[in-house]
């Protein structure tokens, strides 16, 4: 959906060795940060937060293969604000901080 315009972002849930310890289905926010790079300029981040519902999707299950289809935003900040927000590039790299909140 963003191909060509737009920096897309997903999260994946991996089986793992504790996935018989975990509660399921996954029912954990997710917010995702792309860090400004640059601490002298006025915007800091760009941020966009994923509440997950454990009923909509097969994602939030536990997975049953190496992993499930992952989760997020196809259309994250478009490639011109990226552009134009060259506090958050440094060096032609980003940084992306993925945050679960657990309760």
């Amino acid at each position: 959906d963003g191909k060509g315009t737009h920096l897309s972002v997903f999260f994946c849930l991996m089986r793992g060795k504790f996935d018989d310890i975990l509660s399921w289905p996954f029912k954990h926010d997710v917010t995702f940060e792309l860090i400004n790079q640059h601490t002298t300029q006025i915007h800091t981040s760009w941020t966009k937060k994923y509440d997950s519902d454990p009923y909509y999707s097969d994602v939030f299950q536990k997975p049953i293969s190496d992993r499930n289809r992952g989760f997020g935003y196809h259309k994250f900040i478009s490639l011109e604000e990226l552009s134009n927000n060259l506090s958050l590039i440094d060096n032609d790299q980003i940084v992306i901080k993925c945050r679960v909140k657990i309760d």
